[in-house]
């Protein structure tokens, strides 16, 4: 009996190992991962390559063009923003399913409720504590900061070409804001309100 027992336990570690190395495959690829941060770089270089490209005679299609690059970059940032989002959710999936491992984990290896084997559990305080004040902060820097450069740049060349990505803008946040509601749905489900 003790045999199966041992090897119900390797199982059990081994899938949990998998999964605790899928959280920080993905953890870690968040981290070098420079795409929103290389958009944001885009736009802010965009206006010195639309004074290359537009001649200096023609200074009418200049805000339409900043005005096409700009809304192209929001456009791509709030792609790459719902992307992240969609990776968060894949690591709640994990935990949720490591929760399982863990108190499996816990019970036979610690049954005198020692604190092993407490990731997921632990998860919910750390995430509402720290991470969401942390991530909200950079949200508001990334967001308010692709958004005023770009309506500083284009509310004196031409209120119509900022209206247009005022535009595009809403679209994309309100896309977004929505995926980030569904996201937090999802972690409310996980770790708790």
């Amino acid at each position: 009996m003790s045999d199966k027992a041992d090897l119900i336990k390797d199982v059990v570690y081994k899938e949990y190992e998998r999964l605790q190395g899928g959280i920080d495959a993905v953890v870690n690829g968040s981290f070098t991962d420079f795409a929103t941060l290389s958009v944001f770089g885009a736009m802010l270089a965009w206006k010195p390559i639309t004074d290359r490209l537009t001649s200096t005679k023609d200074t009418s299609t200049s805000p339409f063009i900043l005005c096409l690059g700009f809304s192209t970059m929001f456009v791509v940032l709030a792609i790459i923003a719902t992307r992240d989002l969609m990776k968060q959710a894949i690591v709640f999936y994990a935990i949720g399913e490591l929760k399982v491992y863990e108190d499996a984990l816990r019970s036979s290896l610690a049954p005198d409720g020692q604190e092993l084997f407490r990731s997921s559990s632990n998860f919910g305080a750390w995430f509402r504590e720290s991470f969401i004040p942390i991530s909200t902060h950079f949200r508001l820097l990334v967001v308010g900061l692709s958004l005023s450069f770009p309506l500083v740049i284009l509310w004196p060349r031409s209120r119509r070409a900022a209206a247009g990505f005022i535009g595009v803008a809403a679209v994309c946040l309100a896309v977004y804001i929505s995926a980030l509601s569904q996201f937090f749905a999802l972690t409310h489900k996980v770790i708790g309100p």
